[in-house]
């Protein structure tokens, strides 16, 4: 056994005894020169473009991760063939794609992604046992040609894998892609808050099904050591700065305000 796997069982030992001074000094051994940064995709399985697209900044001494939201109709250049939107980036070449253009924007270095498909959050939800969400309004919208229907009624209420996905997915109110963001930032905490309250073999099945089934170049054991290194804080969660103009239906981010989030939440010592 490696001195890492021998630390991994305390780790887990820690987690059954909940004990949060053991959270932290476990998360020491292991806190990074800068914060790390994980690229989330959300895949649309019938489009085959992302619908979610999340930077999430782990700082370097533990604690609530942060969390930028890029909305997809997200105006980027790409390179030699001119702007477009930045989900058009997973066309040109995948999470690379996504990676060079998050590159080009602001110099976002990337450290780790997941590609989670639709399809793979409805079985994270369902092995979860659902997840509770305050729907704001009646949400009712259907595409034949998509395959997409959704109807969900206003209020709280537990949502099994489909109705969750249909909830992140919705999009016809007067905000649009923002309004949509909003939505799969709530969805996001629900999640979090059925992971935390779930038991720790549930837990368990969980994170390893999603690894298994996802694209990632995240190994179980460094989801692990992630995980502890939030200590269970609630993430603080953004929508990447910016505004719609009047004659385009892009969103064009606000570099300046972009530039004090990214120098917030990759620290001083960021590249």
């Amino acid at each position: 056994m490696t001195v890492f796997q021998k630390v991994l069982n305390l780790a887990i030992l820690g987690a059954l005894l909940g004990g949060t001074l053991f959270l932290t000094f476990f998360s020491k051994p292991f806190q990074q020169e800068r914060s790390e940064t994980i690229l989330i995709v959300g895949l649309d399985d019938a489009a085959g473009l992302p619908d979610t697209i999340l930077l999430v900044a782990l700082p370097p001494q533990g604690g609530a991760p942060r969390v930028l939201s890029i909305p997809r109709d997200t105006l980027m250049a790409m390179g030699t063939t001119g702007a477009d939107r930045i989900n058009h980036a997973w066309a040109r070449g995948g999470e690379a794609g996504l990676k060079g253009v998050l590159g080009r924007l602001a110099d976002i270095e990337i450290d780790r992604y997941i590609v989670i498909s639709m399809s793979d959050l409805v079985g994270l939800v369902d092995r979860l046992g659902g997840v509770l969400v305050d729907v704001p309004t009646a949400m009712t919208y259907t595409d034949e040609a998509g395959g997409v229907k959704i109807d969900l009624g206003a209020g709280p209420q537990t949502l099994d894998g489909e109705g969750a996905v249909a909830f992140a997915r919705f999009r016809g109110d007067a905000l649009g892609d923002i309004g949509r963001v909003s939505r799969q930032q709530m969805l996001g905490h629900a999640l979090l808050v059925a992971f935390k309250n779930a038991t720790l073999p549930t837990q368990w099945n969980a994170a390893r099904t999603l690894l298994t089934d996802a694209k990632t170049d995240i190994q179980f054991e460094e989801a692990l050591v992630m995980i502890f290194r939030t200590r269970g804080e609630r993430p603080l969660t953004e929508i990447l700065p910016g505004w719609f103009h009047e004659y385009d239906p892009y969103w064009h981010p606000d570099m300046t305000k972009l530039n004090l989030w990214l120098r917030d939440a990759l620290g001083a010592n960021s590249p």
